[in-house]
């Protein structure tokens, strides 16, 4: 049940109001990186940035320094990259693999076969480091190679992925085959599992596998994303060409990331939301989501985009104000409703065009072109709305130091031959409801209150004024 509820919300639209919008820097050629068509991107202990490109590797700590097969790579078709536990940085090749200690590159290939030369994957685990090609695995422990390969869970039809979970028990992404239907190998010690497509992974080949803090195992196939728990699977979802998964990953909070050829999802809390690609990220390759929570995306064509997820952009009909409440979240009033800002988590709520907003402790009052509302709580709700009005089209909203509320109103009427007839006021509402109507000759904008308790209104096109008792 938990697994189609998932499905469903994953499902959901893009477009759909609250989509987060990141601010993303483009980092190309033209910005120090060796090449334009981006397949790998890790982070290592230093919090350096390595990128693999197809024409060699960068790495980032301030600024841009690259390694092509001139400074000792075996070839500048990289693919992977990774840091085992001795610090040293790994990076796999269409050709073999090479590893950087610092100073200099040494490289290794694994016969003479060039499908046993291809590195689709690599990972350190504690001592071992593991370098998956289309014949196998090889295992490094430090002194000696070894091969696991069609005895060792048909792990000769490639590895895309390798995983040691909490338990200790190793899982294998498989490439997928035409002649055979596995998908997923796991070692427990002692004998060898295999997991196909009937056991609830989805189609395609497993690009990366990953364990979440209830110690779930997380699959992201070509075409789709699958979940084990207890002892089985489950398909969250599929998709179908011309989309592809792409990569997965999970956090250093623990979120689950998700990208695809045409979006980027993030599952946390029982809840999936979605992050808008950047404009340019066509053919996205590989993700990264860094430890300071930044997005990395390697695209095929425009190079590397990057997102510092602390400037954020929410995707919203046209806005015409903003308030914070004093629980810390952020309203935006549209001409559709209010969007509520809470964290993560993007609340809507249809109450129609609204002109202004003023925050409160626990919420907003809303001035609508259809009235004045207070909305509160959480979830926010509404929880009043003012009568006695002398119009409804609220222009302005103000609570003043004694608690009193304030709203500017208008009225636009059309008269004969066209002309239109303009109706305005200011209303003060007292705590206890009672409403007290100031006439203005002009529609107000805006109002504020000054250190002596003056209450000062903006207007539409007759200058500003002050309200001291029942005086002008």
């Amino acid at each position: 049940m938990r697994a189609a509820a998932l499905a469903i919300l994953l499902l959901i639209p893009l477009a759909s109001p609250g989509e987060e919008i990141y601010h993303w820097r483009n980092f190309t050629r033209m910005e120090g990186l060796c090449g334009n068509d981006v397949r790998a991107v890790y982070q290592d202990s230093y919090g350096r940035i390595w990128v693999g490109t197809g024409s060699g590797v960068s790495v980032f700590d301030g600024m841009w320094r690259s390694y092509s097969t001139a400074d000792g790579l075996i070839s500048d078709d990289v693919r992977v990259i990774c840091q085992d536990s001795y610090g040293r940085i790994w990076v796999g090749t269409s050709r073999g693999v090479s590893v950087f200690n610092g100073e200099r590159w040494k490289s290794r290939t694994f016969g003479d076969d060039p499908f046993a030369n291809y590195v689709l994957s690599i990972k350190a685990e504690g001592e071992n480091v593991w370098v998956g090609t289309y014949r196998g695995v090889n295992r490094f422990d430090g002194r000696e190679w070894e091969l696991w390969g069609e005895n060792e869970g048909r792990l000769d039809l490639g590895v895309r992925a390798v995983l040691r979970d909490s338990s200790g028990r190793l899982w294998f992404g498989m490439e997928a085959s035409a002649l055979y239907s596995v998908l997923v190998s796991r070692f427990d010690g002692s004998s060898w599992r295999r997991f196909t497509a009937t056991d609830g992974l989805p189609e395609g080949s497993v690009l990366a596998l990953a364990e979440d803090e209830e110690g779930r195992i997380w699959a992201a196939a070509s075409m789709g994303v699958g979940v084990f728990e207890g002892e089985s699977w489950h398909k969250l979802f599929s998709l179908f060409p011309p989309e592809w998964i792409v990569s997965l990953t999970i956090d250093s909070e623990g979120r689950v990331w998700v990208l695809s050829t045409k979006w980027l999802a993030r599952y946390e809390g029982g809840k999936w939301s979605y992050v808008a690609l950047p404009e340019g990220a066509d053919d996205p390759q590989c993700l990264l989501v860094d430890q300071f929570g930044s997005i990395w995306i390697g695209t095929k064509r425009n190079g590397l985009f990057f997102c510092d997820r602390g400037v954020r952009i929410f995707k919203t009909p046209p806005v015409s104000s903003v308030a914070v409440d004093g629980m810390g979240r952020v309203w935006v009033g549209t001409v559709e409703g209010v969007e509520v800002i809470d964290g993560e988590e993007v609340h809507h709520l249809p109450l129609g065009e609204v002109r202004s907003l003023f925050g409160t402790e626990r919420g907003v009052w809303v001035g609508l072109k259809g009235g004045l509302v207070l909305v509160e709580g959480d979830p926010p709700v509404e929880v009043r709305r003012v009568a006695d009005l002398p119009y409804d089209d609220v222009r302005a909203v103000y609570v003043d130091s004694t608690g009193k509320l304030w709203a500017g109103v208008g009225l636009f009427v059309s008269g004969p031959g066209g002309i239109a007839n303009r109706f305005s006021a200011l209303a003060e509402i007292t705590p206890s409801g009672d409403v007290k109507i100031h006439p203005l000759d002009y529609t107000p904008s805006s109002i504020a209150e000054d250190g002596f308790g003056r209450i000062w209104v903006g207007t539409f096109g007759g200058g500003v004024a002050a309200i001291e008792g029942d005086k002008w």
